[in-house]
């Protein structure tokens, strides 16, 4: 079976610009304050730029960078450098520990099929991490209003009361959620730092209306539940005459 490139839009290139490059540095920092420390053999790093320092999580052995389009790889800072189709990740089932996805989403057709793929290949208790672009933002005003076609704007933003809610079906918990870069998305590096005052301003007055919203989100296992001892009372005897049985006696007939 040959591999068919997607031809949705990446953030990859976005990355490079001054706006795209004050995000990240965004977005670095708040995988850095994360509430738990994450570890484990394999994370997997779903698009996104392919230069991303991942020299802070001492905790992973190996990092793998995944990308729908050739000319994007290899990554610089992963252990591996894979081409594949978010919707049909060529990953074992239980054999990534940790996943990042950075603003691709968006730009798929499918993007609750990424999130089940996502979650086959993560052993139980591993963790996602999820960048998307928040619709109720100043962000989101711009791709209200946006007719490019093949840009940033073209995408599908996606509310995080709707992510949460398709990460609970799969099974995880919400174990951290926050928004964050809460400037207009300018592409003068002088404008933004003209309105670098929103940042402290939008985190403390209105922190749910940040451009760039993240979920870290536990994948769970359904475990075995704890019989209450009234009901094991009701259920032994029952257990025990399943598991009788009756004794031949044998008969003796005069012929």
């Amino acid at each position: 079976m040959f591999y068919q490139r997607q031809k949705n839009y990446s953030c990859h290139d976005w990355y490079s610009t001054q706006v795209g490059n004050a995000v990240l540095e965004v977005e670095r920092m708040a995988i850095e304050n994360l509430p738990v420390k994450l570890f484990g053999h394999y994370l997997l790093q779903v698009d996104g730029p392919n230069d991303f320092d991942f020299s802070n999580l001492s905790g992973v052995r190996k990092k793998i960078y995944l990308h729908n389009e050739f000319s994007h790889l290899p990554a610089k800072y992963c252990d591996y450098s894979v081409c594949g189709d978010f919707t049909d990740l060529p990953f074992l089932p239980g054999s990534i520990d940790i996943a990042f996805i950075f603003h691709a989403l968006e730009f798929t057709k499918q993007p609750y099929q990424v999130l089940q793929e996502l979650t086959d290949i993560l052993v139980p208790e591993g963790y996602l991490l999820i960048f998307g672009f928040n619709p109720y933002s100043l962000f989101g005003i711009k791709h209200f209003f946006s007719a490019d076609s093949n840009s940033l704007w073209q995408g599908k933003y996606i509310n995080m009361r709707c992510l949460e809610r398709w990460l609970k079906e799969l099974g995880f918990i919400i174990v951290h959620k926050q928004t964050m870069f809460f400037l207009p998305p300018f592409k003068s590096k002088k404008m933004l730092k003209k309105f670098l005052f929103l940042e402290g301003f939008g985190s403390m007055f209105c922190p749910s209306l940040g451009g760039v919203s993240m979920i870290l989100a536990q994948k769970k296992e359904m475990g075995l539940m704890p019989l209450k001892h009234s009901v094991l009372q009701r259920i032994l005897p029952v257990m025990a005459s399943a598991h009788s049985y009756v004794k031949p006696t044998a008969r003796i007939t005069d012929n």
